[in-house]
């Protein structure tokens, strides 16, 4: 919501690398200038600290921490393979910059060393983090509708095709309440 109208996200969706075999990704965000950032979120809470190799998770609940392999390496993955897609799908949209994003859902600043540092952002950081790395310029070759391309080239093959007022064997008669929260 704290976008600028121009840009467009994907959320939820699935890209194949291999056949029969997918990558789940989170979202995916694109700027009208040609960046598209691949965002992997992690909902990792307190201070985490980490390497190249793997980060340390505060325990639960006063438990023992425990250790991930670092998720930058996989998400730097999915994003080679969705540039990959988009080349291959899309060539009129192959200008874009491809980068790999891990969101923490934290209010403690990460403690990471390395090469993967700078590709880590709090959530509450990451709308300023977009803003901020967007180039002034458009990207040569990449067309102005070109954001918008790009969400639908993910979203459209994942489109539900039950009717939104059906679910199951059940189909919505009457709605009677709907808010930004809840629909009754």
């Amino acid at each position: 919501d704290r976008l600028p109208d121009d840009w467009h996200v994907a959320s939820n969706f699935w890209l194949e690398w291999k056949p029969g075999r997918f990558y789940e990704c989170d979202a995916a965000v694109f700027s009208p200038n040609g960046r598209a950032h691949l965002i992997e979120i992690k909902a990792w809470v307190g201070r985490i600290t980490g390497n190249e190799r793997e980060w340390e998770l505060p325990g639960f609940a006063g438990g023992a921490p425990t250790y991930r392999p670092n998720p930058v390496k996989l998400t730097q993955r999915k994003c080679q393979v969705l540039r990959d897609k988009v080349r291959q799908r899309a060539p009129a949209l192959a200008s874009a910059f491809f980068e790999a994003l891990v969101v923490l859902v934290s209010d403690e600043p990460p403690r990471l060393e390395g090469n993967f540092a700078s590709q880590v952002v709090l959530a509450k950081d990451l709308i300023a983090h977009l803003l901020d790395s967007e180039p002034s310029s458009h990207a040569q070759g990449f067309p102005i509708d070109g954001a918008e391309r790009l969400a639908i080239l993910l979203t459209a093959a994942a489109a539900p095709l039950m009717p939104p007022d059906e679910i199951g064997a059940w189909k919505l008669l009457e709605l009677v309440e709907a808010t930004t929260h809840h629909e009754v």
